[in-house]
């Protein structure tokens, strides 16, 4: 049976973090194990995902995320950027699931 833990041993840079078992229960509704298998190494080190850097040690792509995000609604909503620091709601405390689990929340 697919699991994370396989997958860890797969791909041991990465290994397992919390968070990639909704992507692969995700992939796994609509394929059959393997095919779930090989879509979600695709997601992790595939040239056009990439996903790898939210999960490698230290999350350095959901950081930079994060920041760019950060930048964006400072920059085209200024409102909601200054509404949200003056109540102390920082960026990780709503981007962290949106970014690691591709906008699955809203699904699963």
């Amino acid at each position: 049976m697919f699991s994370n833990e396989f997958s860890s041993v797969y791909n041991t840079e990465i290994g397992y973090t919390q968070g990639m078992n909704q992507i692969v229960a995700f992939l796994l509704f609509y394929l059959p194990e393997e095919e779930a298998f090989w879509a979600f190494c695709q997601l992790m080190t595939g040239s056009r995902w990439m996903m790898h850097g939210f999960f490698s040690p230290g999350f350095p792509k959901l950081f930079r995320f994060q920041a760019q995000f950060d930048k964006i609604i400072r920059k085209m909503l200024p409102k909601v950027h200054k509404h949200f620091a003056n109540n102390q709601v920082q960026t990780d405390l709503y981007t962290i699931r949106w970014f690691m689990l591709c906008y699955l929340g809203r699904f699963i």
